[in-house]
């Protein structure tokens, strides 16, 4: 799908954070959009899509939350420029 290097490591990183954090943002590849998040509790944030999502989960997210930066995480398939940096060999 959009994230095609995600692991289950990577999930598991990102959730393992919640002990931790009450929000947790993993970014894109631009810091510009947010490709995993978790929360507690439910709600604690409000889904926000699209380009300039991660400095508004950010913002959102005040002064608690953790940081998930993985290449599985951040590696997404937003434009023909993601797609092309992917090297399948």
């Amino acid at each position: 799908a959009d994230l095609p290097l995600l692991t289950g490591p990577d999930v598991d990183a990102v959730v393992s954070e919640l002990a931790h954090a009450p929000v947790v943002l993993a970014p894109d590849q631009d810091d510009q959009g947010t490709n995993l998040m978790a929360f507690r509790p439910l709600d604690r944030m409000r889904f926000d899509y699209g380009r300039g999502s991660f400095e508004r989960d950010l913002a959102q997210a005040g002064n608690d939350y953790a940081l998930v930066r993985r290449p599985g995480t951040r590696q997404d398939l937003d434009t023909p420029a993601h797609l092309e940096s992917l090297s399948w060999a």
